[in-house]
C-alpha cells in the first residue's frame, strides 16, 4: 500500500496521521477572505486541517456537510446558473474557448464603460491575441497554470474543434460564440470569488490526482475547469449549489480510478444545424435529422 505521507510532506499536520490513503484541498477566496481546508482519509476516518488565527488545527471531521455549508457565505447557494454546459475539450479547444470568452469579457467591459455596442463577433486574430495573455483573473491564466504556456497558433485548430462541437459558429471569416457562453462571459466581467479544488488518491498502485479551478462572477455565473492528465480539460458551467456539491465530494476524499485518463474525443454535445442537445453516441439529430 502506497500512502500519501511521502508525496505530501509539506501539507499541514499530515505527519501526525498514520496511513493517509487519500487527501483533498479546497481553497475558496472572495470578499478579501481566503479559506483553505485540507481533509485526509485514514481508513474509514476523515480528518480536517483548518487554519484558525494563523495556526493549523487538526481534528476528526464528523459533520462534513456542516463544514461545507459554511462556504455559502463566499459562493452563495442557488440552484440557478447562467451556464449549464459540460464539455470535454482538447488543449487547443480549451485555449480557444478561454481566449474567446476573455475577448468577450473585455468587449462587455468596454460596452459598460463607454456604451460601445459589442458586435458579438471576433476574428481568429482577435481571439488569438487573448490567448497569450495570462492576467490573474483571465480564463487563459487557468490554461497557463495547467500547461505552463500558451501558443496562439493552437487557436485556429481549437476554433475548428469548437465549431464541430457547436460551441461557436464561423461566419464570413469571423466566429460567433454560442449564446450561453456569451451570457456567462458577461457575468464574469468582474470575478468576485475563486476556488481551487485538488484531490489525491494513493490507495492503489500509484498516486492519482485531480485538480479543478473555479471562477465566479455573480451568484449565477460560475465556470469550473478540471484537468484530466495533460491532454484533456472538462469545462463546466454550474450553479452555486453544484459548486457546494463539488466541495463536498472533494473534501470527502473520494477514490480516483486508475483507468486510462479521459480523452477529449467525445462527439458534439449539440446539433450543428438546429442546436438541439444530443445524447452520447447518436448518429443523427433526433430533432432535425442532421447527421452528427
Amino acid at each position: 500500500m502506497q500512502y500519501l505521507e511521502t508525496v505530501l510532506t509539506d501539507y499541514p499536520r499530515i505527519n501526525e496521521l498514520n496511513n493517509v490513503e487519500r487527501c483533498a484541498f479546497v481553497q475558496v477566496s472572495g470578499a478579501g477572505i481566503t479559506v483553505p481546508q485540507y481533509t485526509y482519509a485514514c481508513g474509514d476516518r476523515l480528518f480536517i486541517a483548518e487554519k484558525l488565527k494563523d495556526q493549523w488545527q487538526l481534528s476528526e471531521e464528523t459533520d462534513l456537510a456542516a463544514t461545507v455549508s459554511e462556504l455559502q457565505v463566499l459562493v452563495g447557494n442557488s440552484p440557478f446558473s447562467n451556464g449549464t454546459f459540460n464539455l470535454l475539450l482538447t488543449k487547443p479547444e480549451t485555449l480557444a474557448l478561454f481566449a474567446f470568452m476573455d475577448y468577450c469579457r473585455c468587449q462587455f467591459l468596454g460596452e459598460m464603460l463607454d456604451a460601445s455596442p459589442f458586435k458579438g463577433m471576433a476574428t481568429p486574430e482577435e481571439i488569438a491575441a487573448k490567448a497569450v495573455l495570462s492576467l490573474p483573473y483571465s480564463l487563459c491564466n487557468i490554461f497557463t497554470m495547467n500547461t505552463g504556456n500558451t501558443n496562439d497558433s493552437d487557436v485556429a485548430e481549437g476554433l475548428a474543434g469548437l465549431a464541430e462541437k457547436s460551441v461557436c459558429k464561423p461566419e464570413n471569416g469571423q466566429y460567433a460564440l454560442r449564446s450561453d457562453f456569451m451570457t456567462l462571459a458577461r457575468g464574469l466581467v468582474v470575478v468576485n470569488s475563486s476556488a481551487l479544488v485538488q484531490v489525491w488518491d494513493g490507495s492503489g498502485s500509484s498516486v492519482r490526482n485531480l485538480t479543478g479551478y473555479v471562477l465566479q462572477g455573480g451568484l449565477h455565473d460560475i465556470i469550473m475547469t478540471t484537468l484530466y492528465g495533460s491532454e484533456a480539460f472538462r469545462v463546466r458551467g454550474m450553479s452555486s449549489q453544484d459548486l457546494l456539491g463539488v466541495f463536498y465530494n472533494a473534501m470527502s476524499c473520494p477514490e480516483l480510478p486508475e483507468a486510462k485518463q479521459e480523452q477529449a474525443s467525445a462527439g458534439p454535445e449539440f446539433c450543428k444545424n438546429c442546436g438541439a442537445k444530443l445524447e452520447p453516441d447518436v448518429r443523427f439529430c433526433p430533432n432535425c435529422g442532421t447527421k452528427v
